[in-house]
């Protein structure tokens, strides 16, 4: 152990060593020149002003990246994402979409995603479920859990495609083994109801709880449901407050709203004293450092399956005739 931690200090001291001084640049100096020397030199300073909100100086660093090496994915991407948030620049769809294909011309898979979110939104371009299907069936080739998942939605709500839910719950499992949680809660949702498959609402709830345990708050939400109606586990008022409880306090706005609807619900700041332990969940991977936000919040379609009844009028009843 003494040794592994030897190691550990090593190799922070060595990274601390190795790592560039934090000093201010502006464009167009000699430092911002000496600095510039590669592709990934450039993407680095871009994303240091991109953090301190300085979007026009990340786009030049950006730029300058691609005329040294025009196939630098990164580069790409952050270009295409200024274009797509309009930070630095003029909101241009079409622009970002130019960005995100040279990247995935050059084999990125979530460049080809965020095309895809572009044909499902209507974007810059007509809304067109068969051609996102197609960018979506690309980056899920090169492994992109939420093309995965994507895909899954197309065909559970039948967008560019026959409506088949045996097939979506093939590709909800292909995501769900790249623990996107999302996937998780679909799968619960359609176990519970036999879409797809033979119905198993207790097989539902355990699908449900590994997605809470990593900290899904539609799992959480869901599970409020499950105990609150009795499907899939013994009907308990008490266990379906606490999920639901659980859910607010990940943020889940519909849990929020239940809680005040029948005055359970208490501020972060009052509540939740053992707090639910939350395992660490693999995140997928974006090709983002200081911008992934906005790749995840521009970029990612909202496509979730209706969840379970949990906060139905018809719910609230029940639960408050316990």
């Amino acid at each position: 152990m003494s040794n592994f931690r030897t190691l550990l200090s090593c190799l922070a001291f060595s990274s601390l060593l190795a790592a560039p001084i934090a000093t201010a640049v502006v464009p167009g100096s000699s430092i911002e020149q000496r600095r510039g020397e590669t592709a990934k030199d450039n993407v680095f300073y871009g994303d240091r002003s991109y953090s301190f909100g300085d979007y026009e100086t990340a786009r030049k660093y950006y730029e300058r990246a691609l005329k040294i090496d025009s196939r630098y994915i990164k580069a790409n991407n952050r270009l295409a994402q200024l274009y797509h948030s309009g930070k630095g620049v003029a909101r241009d769809f079409n622009r970002a979409i130019e960005y995100y294909r040279r990247a995935s011309d050059c084999g990125d898979g979530r460049a080809a995603f965020n095309i895809a979110t572009f044909y499902l939104k209507g974007q810059g371009v007509a809304c067109d479920y068969k051609e996102a299907r197609r960018w979506l069936k690309l980056s899920a080739d090169r492994g992109c859990a939420d093309a995965l998942y994507q895909i899954g939605c197309l065909y559970f709500n039948g967008n560019g495609v026959a409506q088949n839910y045996r097939e979506a719950m093939t590709w909800y499992e292909r995501a769900a083994e790249k623990r996107y949680l999302p996937a998780l809660v679909n799968i619960g949702y359609m176990m519970s109801n036999g879409l797809g498959c033979v119905k198993d609402p207790a097989l539902g709830v355990q699908w449900y709880l590994h997605a809470a345990m990593y900290g899904s708050a539609d799992a959480m939400r869901n599970l409020g449901g499950c105990y609150s109606t009795g499907n899939g586990v013994d009907k308990d008022k008490d266990e379906a407050l606490k999920w639901y409880k659980k859910a607010a306090f990940a943020g889940d706005e519909a849990s929020i709203k239940y809680l005040q609807k029948i005055g359970e619900y208490e501020t972060p700041e009052s509540q939740y004293k053992e707090t639910p332990m939350l395992l660490e969940a693999d995140t997928v991977t974006v090709d983002s450092i200081v911008v992934e936000d906005e790749v995840v919040i521009d970029s990612v379609v909202v496509d979730y399956i209706i969840s379970d009844p949990s906060v139905a009028d018809t719910v609230y009843a029940e639960i408050l005739s316990f």
